[in-house]
C-alpha cells in the first residue's frame, strides 16, 4: 500500500528526483499571476501539464535505470508518477491560492 509510513517515504524518495524543478516551475508560473492578475490561470495550468510531462519525459530517458528500485518493492511507476503529479499540482494550487491574497 503506498500510504502507509514506508510508501509515503518511498513516494517521497521517488519524488525527490525533481521536486527542486517542480518548484522553481510552479513558483516561475506563480509570479506573473499575481504580477500581471491575469484571471483564472488556465494558460499557467496547461503550461504546468506540459512542464510535467517533460519532467516525466526526462526522466524516462535518463534515470530509467533507477526505476527499478520502486519496482522491486511492489510499487509500479505510474502509480508513482500519478501520486506524484497530484501532490505536484496540489502545491500548485496552493501557490496560485496563496498568491491571490498576496495581492
Amino acid at each position: 500500500m503506498i500510504f502507509d509510513k514506508n510508501g509515503i517515504w518511498l513516494l517521497f524518495t521517488f519524488y525527490r528526483n525533481f521536486f527542486l524543478l517542480s518548484i522553481f516551475i510552479s513558483l516561475g508560473l506563480a509570479y506573473p499571476f499575481w504580477k500581471f492578475d491575469t484571471g483564472f490561470p488556465a494558460s499557467l495550468i496547461l503550461f504546468k501539464l506540459i512542464s510535467f510531462w517533460l519532467i516525466y519525459y526526462f526522466l524516462s530517458a535518463f534515470k530509467k535505470k533507477e526505476w527499478y528500485y520502486f519496482r522491486n518493492l511492489g510499487y509500479t511507476i505510474r502509480r508513482l508518477f500519478l501520486i506524484s503529479f497530484c501532490l505536484d499540482f496540489l502545491l500548485f494550487v496552493l501557490f496560485l491560492y496563496l498568491v491571490t491574497f498576496l495581492r
